[in-house]
């Protein structure tokens, strides 16, 4: 992603919670989901625009908004962006990419329990927002059928 940002001269804007936010999932399906969403705004985005990143959350809920400065996208293609083999053509946009990363997204968002979501205004920018349920234990909140609870050795019984 770095090197893609650098040939446009993109800049990033970040703003994070100071706290710490917990989420229940798999590592490397949600970087591939999130980096698909990073490398879209990066293709759509003009040389020396600004791709906004911004993490929140509430006491149940993370989101994550990745906000590009593209050309948008027409109101009529975003019920279809998220389907096998779709794609936007724009006039910022790279050739390659087979129309599966959104799709790709969605599953991933869906799998755990989250959801990703399109704002988008023409001339002016598209904003994907994905939310995720966040780790219950932080309020310890019970867990029904706990899958970490610490095993029980066998051979209690025996002691």
């Amino acid at each position: 992603i770095y090197e893609l940002a650098k040939v446009k001269q993109l800049k990033f804007a970040r703003v994070l919670p100071e706290d710490s936010l917990w989420i229940r999932g798999d590592f490397g399906l949600l970087l591939r989901a999130i980096t698909n969403i990073l490398i879209n705004a990066i293709n759509y985005s003009p040389t020396g625009a600004t791709i906004k990143d911004r993490l929140k959350h509430d006491q149940h809920l993370l989101t994550l908004e990745i906000s590009d400065q593209g050309p948008g996208i027409p109101a009529a293609r975003i019920s279809k962006l998220f389907r096998r083999f779709s794609r936007v053509d724009a006039e910022h946009q790279s050739r390659e990419g087979s129309g599966l990363g959104l799709y790709f997204v969605d599953v991933t968002m869906k799998k755990h329990h989250g959801d990703v979501s399109v704002k988008s205004q023409l001339g002016v920018g598209t904003t994907f927002v994905i939310s995720m349920p966040l780790e219950r234990r932080r309020d310890n909140q019970p867990v029904e059928h706990d899958r970490r609870a610490a095993p029980k050795p066998s051979f209690w019984d025996t002691l």
